[in-house]
């Protein structure tokens, strides 16, 4: 596993915009490849790099989410598979439970007349298989029922053959790295920006990337289980810079005094030295409603008064 120093902590686009800018590259085709947990939010980037003027890190920046990064690691490695498994996972559980296997806790009859138990075990698996466990480790805990979800699991696995899931394709494509990094098949330095929503396995896969620079996404308010989380996922010096970061500080309007304190904690907003709003300046609007339906109703009032 790759021992890697975040790069920093991103409190908005504008810098994880210029932790891209500044991965190290070469000239004259500078390339550079930047992890991002979805699509949507490689469209926000580029967006941010064309308002900040910043076009010039477009055509040398590759956009790929975890698990296409991983499909292309698995292709490079010559390893034959089908994404996509769970889309028939269900499907799947229906038709082995029906079959019958041989289980230790659960009774097969009430698996196969109650409803819900398809989507329960296919839930279970799908978050352990996240977790970057397999059917194997379940078993070395000698427990009836994690026994019996093991076999589940391990028949489902056969079922669908070289059908795997997203979580499957991740953790496979991080034992390839971990093996064989030069396996990496993309060219220049690679950002990978994790969060309290990145999975075990694609901390796996991400600190298996050989050369990787790793930022975190910061989070206001900083509690407890997501530092626990992100030092069990990348380790203490993780956890370190979340907790030693500052979030960026403005004070030119209400609106950025808002968003430069929201959700601090009390020794922070208690500062005597802290800036203080001079009063409202137009740029944020308080409203108190009745319930969750009244300011729905506000809110779609407001929006059009904006858009006409």
């Amino acid at each position: 596993m790759n021992a890697t120093i975040p790069i920093g902590v991103l409190w908005n686009a504008r810098e994880w915009a210029e932790a891209i800018a500044r991965l190290p590259t070469e000239l004259p085709l500078p390339c550079r490849t930047a992890l991002v947990p979805r699509e949507r939010v490689a469209h926000a980037l580029r967006r941010q790099m064309v308002r900040t003027g910043r076009v010039d890190l477009l055509a040398g920046t590759r956009f790929l989410t975890p698990a296409a990064a991983a499909r292309e690691v698995l292709g490079a490695a010559g390893v034959v598979f089908t994404p996509g498994e769970e889309v028939f996972r269900e499907a799947r559980l229906v038709a082995l439970l029906r079959r019958g296997l041989a289980l230790e806790h659960f009774p097969l009859a009430l698996l196969q007349d109650k409803p819900g138990w398809d989507e329960a075990f296919a839930a279970t698996i799908g978050d352990l298989e996240a977790a970057g466990l397999r059917p194997g480790k379940l078993r070395e805990r000698d427990v009836p029922r994690l026994s019996d979800i093991a076999t589940v699991w391990e028949a489902l696995d056969a079922a669908a053959g070289s059908s795997w899931t997203t979580a499957r394709v991740v953790i496979e494509a991080a034992k390839v790295l971990e093996a064989r990094p030069t396996l990496w098949p993309f060219a220049g330095a690679t950002l990978a920006v994790a969060s309290g929503e990145t999975s075990a396995a694609e901390a796996r896969f991400l600190l298996a990337i050989p050369g990787v620079h790793l930022a975190l996404l910061a989070a206001r308010p900083l509690r407890r289980h997501y530092l626990d989380r992100i030092q069990a996922l990348f380790g203490r010096e993780a956890a370190d810079a979340l907790v030693n970061a500052t979030a960026p500080r403005a004070t030119g309007s209400e609106r950025d005094l808002l968003a430069s304190y929201l959700f601090e904690p009390p020794e922070v907003l208690s500062d005597p030295a802290r800036p203080l709003s001079d009063g409202p300046d137009g740029t944020v609007d308080l409203e108190e409603h009745a319930g969750v339906e009244a300011e729905v109703e506000a809110t779609a009032d407001w929006v059009t008064r904006q858009v006409m």
